[in-house]
């Protein structure tokens, strides 16, 4: 059951190659669920092969570790852009990233990995600049580097 005072948050990471058109099944090769109310909370971390689940982490976050995952929620959450359903990945990460409050999601980006478009034809389309592109990958980063630091 979710709690409504509980942010919990997704990254699943796949391999880059997938903006082609056509349908294509995402290579994933790990993902990350965080729970915290902000006082700690718990990680579970799985890397995949062949898109299966082959083997779990599990961990403990610290308040510290709380903290800097909000606060990367934050900068995602002040970024303009919240998917691009089918489009390509326009932030250049090959990370999907879901962030709930409660059963609310309340920020998420899904580029169309599995089901992309041509990205030479959509590229001048859908851009977005160089700050928040820069954004979107530091918070991912750090928010991968807080789950790691307690498994």
């Amino acid at each position: 059951m979710c709690d409504a005072d509980t942010t919990y948050i997704s990254l699943v990471k796949y391999e880059s190659g997938l903006g082609r058109p056509g349908i294509v099944a995402p290579r994933i090769s790990s993902s990350v669920e965080i729970s915290t109310t902000g006082s700690g909370g718990t990680v579970v971390k799985w890397a995949y092969e062949n898109n299966i689940p082959s083997s779990k982490q599990e961990g403990v976050l610290g308040d510290e570790g709380a903290a800097t995952v909000l606060g990367q929620v934050d900068a995602l959450c002040a970024l303009p852009v919240k998917s691009t359903p089918g489009g390509p990945d326009v932030f250049g990460a090959n990370t999907v990233v879901v962030v709930r409050k409660g059963k609310d999601t309340v920020w998420w980006y899904n580029p169309g990995a599995g089901c992309a478009v041509d990205p030479d034809a959509e590229a001048a389309l859908l851009s977005v600049p160089d700050d928040h592109r820069a954004t979107f990958v530091d918070a991912v980063s750090r928010i991968h580097k807080a789950s790691e630091d307690c498994i």
